[in-house]
């Protein structure tokens, strides 16, 4: 599991749960924090150790 933040970049693609992506990018460990407040179906009780980082050539699919 890797996590990313919902930046504008990622905004424009109009994205919903089941949604791929393809894409470049760098992943680096860096732990998702909880506490922040979110819909209760997006909340992962496994831990999330890795970010996805600026990620490019995005295609949705």
């Amino acid at each position: 599991l890797a996590w990313c933040s919902h930046s504008k970049t990622l905004k424009k693609y109009d994205l919903a749960p089941g949604d791929m992506l393809e894409f470049s990018g760098k992943v680096v460990a860096k732990k998702l924090t909880k506490g922040k407040e979110v819909a209760k179906e997006f909340i992962v009780e496994a831990p999330v150790l890795y970010k996805i980082n600026n990620p490019s050539k995005i295609v949705k699919k």
